[in-house]
């Protein structure tokens, strides 16, 4: 963040670029790689894909627990469909930051709320194990 506010002379400048870092990193070239954008485009895929991948199965395994089936495949088809069709509802950045300020109480409650509810009832319910645990 740093390195954009030196990069760009005026705030106008950062507000008007997309992705700045990007913006940045393309201006850079090596005499091995000519376009280092491209090189860290490549590796931040990595990092999405193998997120996506996680929140697929994740999704599909909640489900499967939800409808209690068997097998948790039945479900990926139906929830990377549901997801592709929702990331492709937003026709522009204001779209998205009105879906984000539409989002922020759910993503305080997910990360506060929730899990500071669920601590405090772990001390007001009983200890229940099924099965012999060894550890």
């Amino acid at each position: 963040m740093f390195a954009s506010l030196v990069f760009f002379e005026t705030r106008q400048d950062l507000y008007l670029t997309p992705q700045p870092l990007l913006y940045m990193i393309k201006a850079y070239s090596f005499q091995i790689i000519e376009r280092i954008d491209l090189f860290f485009l490549s590796i931040w895929i990595i990092s999405v894909a193998t997120s996506i991948a996680t929140w697929l199965f994740l999704s599909s395994h909640g489900l499967k627990y939800l409808f209690e089936r068997a097998n948790h495949a039945a479900f990926l088809p139906y929830t990377a469909g549901i997801i592709f069709i929702i990331a492709l509802l937003p026709d522009n950045e204001t779209d998205l930051e009105k879906f984000n300020k539409l989002m922020e109480p759910a993503h305080f409650s997910f990360i506060v709320v929730i899990p500071l509810c669920l601590f405090l009832l772990s001390f007001f319910l009983p200890n229940k194990r099924h099965g012999d645990y060894n550890v």
